[in-house]
């Protein structure tokens, strides 16, 4: 199969649900926020975030291992033919664009912050006691995130 990098369906779909729908879903809720504090006269400081770098490596959506029934194996490594390496490529590579249309987005707003919590939890050794699954963290991964809220939070 071609690389995370090269494949065109991937690539399209991202650009097609990040930067099109995802990007008009979050405009559509800073505008209001912008309204409401313009209306009130509060300037509320908002947070936003990516995920993490997630790895695909088939843990049950609640404990376990590998199985058609997680979040993303099934489709990076099943549908698609891909090893973990690439799966975890494709991963980075999708929630990196995220975070870019945060940040380019964010920019148009002087109360909006994001948080860069991509590769928080993937920079341990050993990921898995941070990750409960696939996608979400485990309490020590969530504290992990927190402290990266709590960082910027204490800069504004």
């Amino acid at each position: 199969p071609a690389s995370a990098n090269t494949d065109p369906i991937i690539k399209q779909k991202a650009d097609q649900k990040i930067d099109g729908e995802l990007r008009g879903y979050y405009a559509l809720i800073l505008e209001d926020v912008k309204t409401l504090c313009t209306q009130y006269g509060a300037n509320v400081p908002v947070l936003l975030h990516p995920y993490d770098h997630p790895i695909p490596d088939g843990r049950w959506v609640w404990g376990g291992s590998a199985n058609p029934w997680s979040w993303l194996y099934p489709y990076i490594t099943t549908d698609k033919g891909y090893d973990l390496a690439v799966g975890k490529q494709i991963m980075r590579d999708i929630i990196d664009k995220f975070h870019a249309m945060q940040k380019s987005l964010a920019a148009q707003y002087p109360n909006v912050t994001v948080v860069g919590t991509p590769g928080t939890l993937g920079a341990f050794p050993d990921y898995k006691e941070y990750w409960e699954n696939e996608l979400h963290p485990r309490p020590e991964g969530v504290v992990q995130i927190g402290k990266k809220f709590a960082d910027v939070l204490n800069d504004l």
